[in-house]
């Protein structure tokens, strides 16, 4: 018998509302297949998006069933080598359950992290899990990181027209193959994407316009400020517990 554990704890200020599974769809594949048809019609590309991730978790879910796996919408922690006590979502009065198994894997996954120590991030920043959940237009936005997903979101809201800036820490997609992660910056910089490079954005301030005054910390010592409507952290250090 196998038995699947998983629960995912609500960010406050960006309340998505997930299903069975979070899945992590590729944008690589949401741009070849969505953004370059429906790009200029943003919520025709929102639905879209949010329609095909609840088709995967449905499809997922049903593989699941077929399977014979049991699916426990619940947040697991060991009491021993071969028990764990979880506490099953939207039955948490009836208490924590007990779950026994010779083997025990742990595999969870990951979601994007807003650091704590910079200031005004916490509370004006979003991730990229909520940028196909915006009610408005994301308008000039920073996507910080330069791994695969900072690139990808920078990739495809640059060709839905919006201006697009990427603050790289230290070097692109690192773990790539340099010479492929350096002409990949090379081909989207030519293109019209941004760069930022070897900077940290130090604080974030939101103005009476609604509008997000980002300061940067460089390398060399030296600051420098600039304005966006939407600031998007895309590195993932958080996991699901």
């Amino acid at each position: 018998m196998i038995h699947l554990l998983g629960w995912v704890s609500l960010n406050a200020r960006h309340p998505r509302m997930f299903g069975a599974m979070c899945t992590v769809i590729s944008l690589n594949y949401l741009k070849n297949k969505f953004v370059c048809s429906v790009c200029c019609h943003r919520e025709t590309l929102k639905n879209t998006v949010q329609g095909h991730v609840k088709m995967l978790n449905f499809t997922y879910k049903n593989g699941l069933r077929g399977a014979g796996v049991t699916y426990i919408n619940g947040l697991a922690k060991f009491e021993d080598t071969h028990t764990l006590s979880y506490l099953q979502r939207f039955k948490e009065k009836e208490g924590d359950k007990t779950l026994t198994a010779e083997k025990i894997i742990v595999a969870v996954g990951g979601r994007p992290h807003i650091p704590k120590d910079v200031p005004g991030a916490q509370e004006h920043a979003i991730t990229s899990d909520d940028i196909f959940s915006l009610k408005t237009s994301p308008g000039k936005t920073l996507c910080i990181g330069a791994g695969y997903i900072s690139l990808e979101c920078a990739g495809f809201l640059h060709e839905c027209g919006f201006d697009t800036t990427v603050a790289v820490r230290s070097i692109l997609l690192r773990g790539f193959d340099r010479d492929c992660a350096e002409k990949i910056g090379d081909v989207m910089e030519a293109q019209g994407v941004k760069f930022l490079r070897s900077v940290q954005p130090k604080s974030i301030v939101k103005g009476e316009d609604g509008r997000l005054t980002v300061e940067f910390s460089h390398s060399d010592k030296t600051t420098s400020t600039d304005v966006f409507d939407t600031v998007l952290y895309c590195s993932i250090f958080d996991y699901f517990s």
